[in-house]
């Protein structure tokens, strides 16, 4: 009876034993199932050009996914003439939750800085509400400055001033900041003639244009032989209510270079040109030779071309004259 009892006791024991070392393990299986997470969740942005197009050429809505907290690559739409922001600050990384995001354009405006032709500091005086800024999409029109002694001949886009000057500046012509050039010419009343020589330098050679309509060749003439050590292209092409080259107009202007008869002109006096020797070119507009005075060309030594419209080549070939330089007559070279 009493082994019977001793029995049962450690019976007990070893039950009690087998299950205390049982329970850990399954605690540790249920710790261990708790360490299993769920892998971070896939969102979704999606980017709206809203007018512009991406760098694939497309306008469609592009979308970019990653898991929370990756890298989000952000594309970027472009528009001529604009700069873009986004309707918020995009992330750069993924966050909880899908978003859009929509672009914003803002139109451009450029700056206009001026200079002179050949890339120089511009040294004319602005004319009033000259525009410092273009703004992209509306057309800007510009505007003409002025300069002592000088005619403007308009504002051109590349240093050389070749091509067409520009009135205006297109709409959509631009897209970046915008240098204008201004292309000046030596210009001046008969008036103001003197005081232009005066600044001039001794043995240079310049093209200076008359602008009166109707000039006094006299008060030239006089001008000429006072700084006979400036050389003058003369170009009287604007003089255009200058109906005749009177008798010995130029005489003896051995710094008169060349000389460009308006259109307008009819006839031309007796040795008007007399003993101007170092004259190489004369350049007449008018479509109909006008009258040759007598020796009108005399002792003009240097004389090599004598240029007359096209058109009219032939009849100052022929006329009365001219025909005597018919070897060095030919046609006004186009866009001289």
């Amino acid at each position: 009876m009493k082994n019977k009892k001793w029995f049962m006791i450690i019976s007990t024991i070893v039950l009690m034993m087998a299950m205390m070392i049982g329970c850990p393990n399954e605690g540790a299986d249920s710790k261990d199932d708790g360490d299993e997470q769920a892998p971070p969740p896939t969102i979704t942005y999606t980017f709206k050009a809203n007018g512009g197009k991406w760098s694939d050429n497309t306008t469609a809505d592009k979308t970019v996914s990653g898991q929370s907290g990756s890298a989000v690559n952000v594309p970027t739409p472009a528009k001529t003439g604009y700069s873009f922001t986004w309707n918020e600050t995009v992330p750069t990384v993924f966050g909880s939750e899908n978003k859009t995001f929509t672009a914003q354009w803002t139109v451009c405006q450029y700056t206009i800085t001026y200079k002179d032709q050949g890339d120089a500091a511009f040294s004319g005086t602005y004319g009033a509400n000259y525009p410092t800024t273009h703004t992209y999409g509306t057309a800007t029109t510009l505007v003409s400055p002025t300069k002592e002694f000088n005619l403007f001949g308009g504002w051109y886009d590349n240093a050389a001033c070749s091509g067409s000057a520009l009135a205006e500046l297109g709409a959509t012509a631009f897209t970046a900041n915008i240098t204008l050039y201004a292309k000046w010419s030596l210009g001046c009343t008969v008036a103001q003639l003197p005081t232009l020589l005066e600044t001039l330098s001794d043995s240079e050679q310049y093209i200076i244009k008359i602008t009166d309509s109707e000039p006094v060749i006299v008060n030239i003439k006089t001008a000429l032989w006072a700084h006979y050590e400036v050389f003058v292209d003369l170009d009287l092409s604007l003089c255009t209510g200058l109906i005749s080259i009177d008798n010995y107009a130029f005489p003896d202007c051995s710094n008169l270079t060349s000389i460009t008869i308006p259109y307008s002109v009819t006839s031309i006096g007796n040795e008007a040109f007399g003993n101007c020797s170092e004259l190489t070119t004369l350049t007449v507009k008018a479509t109909t030779p006008p009258t040759f005075g007598d020796s009108m060309l005399y002792s003009c030594s240097a004389l090599t071309s004598i240029l007359v419209p096209a058109d009219s080549v032939d009849d100052y070939q022929d006329a009365d004259g001219w025909s005597d330089y018919k070897d060095i007559i030919s046609a006004i070279p186009a866009n001289p």
